[in-house]
């Protein structure tokens, strides 16, 4: 992961994902990731929904790296 882009952090990050209910996301895509630098609190969240929790993670990395 690229360090922050707003106080240069480079190595406090929370990355997680969130499901979503079945009823909000009844085709199997309910999961969004998001990257939370722990020392400014910037952040950035997938642009969509993925099937796992794993892609949503990745996909948000993919966005933070976009940004940074």
């Amino acid at each position: 992961m690229k360090a922050c882009p707003f106080c240069k952090n480079d190595r406090m990050f929370e990355i997680e994902s969130v499901q979503h209910s079945e009823e909000a996301r009844p085709y199997g895509y309910r999961y969004t990731g998001s990257v939370t630098c722990l020392s400014c609190f910037a952040s950035t969240k997938s642009h969509g929904f993925e099937k796992t929790a794993e892609a949503a993670e990745k996909a948000a990395i993919k966005a933070w790296n976009r940004r940074a």
